[in-house]
């Protein structure tokens, strides 16, 4: 961006020294006297049009800029989305995999005890094992679902 008002500095100094200032000499050494018009006319043409080139130049190159900013701003989104969906599948694999090891322990405790009527205090612990197990079934059925919508998710970030 620097470059390109420099360049355009330049050019504007190079142009006004070019044409010469009121009072100095033309080439023969006389004073140079009023321009003719149609030569200030291209002169006004060229610099124009170098304007023109130079805005354009500085337009297209800002476009660009934006471009690569809104594709960087772009990919950084994607990259945080699939750091949190890659902590959501490790969280809620965990989770099921936790849950998974309760239930088996938890199953084997409840079918180690005895199924006696007439002890109250083992059908207590029944009655309290099969609501843990309920309770851990219904969190695993909740999980799955979860967990395969954050992979699916996860999956079509990557295919982008």
């Amino acid at each position: 961006m620097t470059h390109v008002l420099a360049g355009a500095i330049f050019c504007a100094f190079v142009l006004f020294s070019t044409t010469g200032a009121a009072g100095q000499t033309g080439g023969s050494g006389e004073p140079l006297a009023a321009e003719e018009p149609g030569v200030i006319d291209e002169e006004q043409a060229r610099e124009s049009e170098q304007t023109r080139a130079l805005n354009r130049a500085r337009k297209e190159h800002e476009a660009r800029r934006a471009e690569a900013a809104a594709r960087l701003e772009a990919e950084q989104a994607r990259e945080k989305e699939t750091l949190r969906l890659h902590g959501s599948v490790s969280g809620l694999v965990r989770r099921e995999s936790y849950l998974n090891h309760e239930r088996y322990w938890t199953q084997r405790e409840f079918d180690s005890i005895s199924r006696d009527p007439a002890d109250l205090s083992a059908m207590a612990r029944r009655g309290a094992l099969e609501r843990d197990l309920r309770e851990i079934g219904s969190e695993l059925r909740t999980i799955d679902p979860a967990r395969q919508s954050a992979v699916r998710r996860l999956d079509t970030l990557r295919l982008r």
